[in-house]
């Protein structure tokens, strides 16, 4: 359980890791509120729906990953017994 903590506490500081938590509490909420998808739909130009369905598949899925293999400094751990102290 320390060990998962520990990691926890590590993973907090990535980008990737926040925007997933963001994009996480959409996706919540959206379920939540199912009627709100057809309204943001429906408020978009007809000429942007494709476009929007293609930035939130991005979103959602590439941006995180993407974001995940950039450098990130600052966030070394020692390998050797996994992250955990």
């Amino acid at each position: 359980m320390k060990r998962l903590l520990a990691e926890l506490h590590t993973l907090q500081r990535y980008w990737s890791v926040r925007l997933c938590a963001i994009v996480a509490l959409i996706v919540g909420w959206i379920v939540d509120n199912p009627s709100v998808v057809p309204q943001i739909v429906d408020a978009l130009p007809q000429d942007w729906r494709p476009i929007a369905s293609i930035l939130a598949g991005f979103t959602t899925f590439a941006l995180p990953v993407f974001l995940r293999w950039l450098p990130q400094p600052g966030l070394a751990t020692n390998t050797t017994d996994g992250g955990a102290k």
